[in-house]
């Protein structure tokens, strides 16, 4: 059974309330709002590139995401978040749905390994854990949301070519005390100079791929260059791809005591 069938979490239109939570996850889980890193003098390289894609401590974006089949956009959302690191290298974030109408004041918060969604007709709140997430059709971009240090070791690394980038491949696969909380390989390639991210291949059981995301249009951000777009596409379904895509980004401390699911009701989109 779908962890998102409609008629199990109870609530509006079940087509409707599933699209915009594979959105919700897609966003959420691709780890564009930079992930934490290290790992076993893999620890040293995992930690640079750690720095080199964190985009600060207190982020605030706003990012449209697009979801096509084929050349046919089938979907389109708009969204503000604001993120920020605690000191374990955790990533919370409140995501709020801006538009279309249908999903405006919707809102999610990832906590950890947790990920709660809120409707604001129902006042319901839905947690998702990561093996729903994982099994669900919504497993769809978790390159934002991995901590590496956490869940991975690197298994290999070698030097690449991409365009006209000189780049480094590095293997991770999925620690063992961490089964069952992410997939269990990751390839990442980054380019050699900066460390900033430029693909991630995702696997599943058996190295069968699963999908890859292209990170690109990187633009000045915080002293670092910063990936302003996420192409991602399914390798088991070759035509179904989507583009996240910030359109602002900017910091606000927002207090650490709205990062919760009792405070999610009254979250709210700050001025950056």
């Amino acid at each position: 059974h779908h962890p998102f069938h409609g008629s199990q979490v109870g609530f509006g239109t079940e087509d409707a309330d599933r699209a915009s939570m594979k959105f919700l996850l897609q966003i959420l889980l691709t780890g564009f709002v930079g992930s934490a890193w290290s790992a076993n003098d893999s620890v040293g390289l995992l930690s640079r590139i750690d720095n080199a894609n964190r985009v600060g401590e207190h982020f605030a974006f706003e990012m449209k995401v697009e979801s096509f089949k084929g050349d046919v956009l089938k979907e389109q959302n708009q969204i503000t978040g604001f993120t920020y690191l605690d000191k374990a290298l955790d990533i919370h974030s409140i995501i709020h749905f801006t538009a279309p109408k249908s999903v405006s004041g919707r809102k999610m918060l990832i906590e950890g390994s947790y990920i709660w969604a809120l409707f604001p007709k129902t006042k319901n709140l839905i947690r998702l854990t990561p093996l729903q997430i994982l099994l669900g059709e919504v497993a769809y971009g978790d390159v934002l949301r991995i901590v590496y240090s956490k869940d991975y070791a690197v298994t290999t690394t070698a030097d690449t070519v991409m365009g006209s980038l000189q780049g480094k491949i590095l293997d991770m696969a999925l620690k063992k005390e961490r089964a069952g909380c992410n997939y269990p390989q990751v390839r990442l390639v980054v380019e050699s100079k900066t460390l900033r991210i430029l693909e991630a291949q995702i696997f599943g059981s058996g190295g069968r791929k699963i999908k890859t995301a292209r990170f690109g249009d990187p633009a000045p951000f915080n002293g670092k260059l910063v990936n302003r777009q996420v192409d991602i596409y399914d390798a088991i379904k070759p035509e179904q791809h989507s583009t996240l895509r910030y359109l602002k980004m900017g910091s606000v401390d927002v207090p650490e005591i709205n990062f919760s699911k009792d405070m999610l009701q009254r979250a709210r989109i700050y001025d950056f």
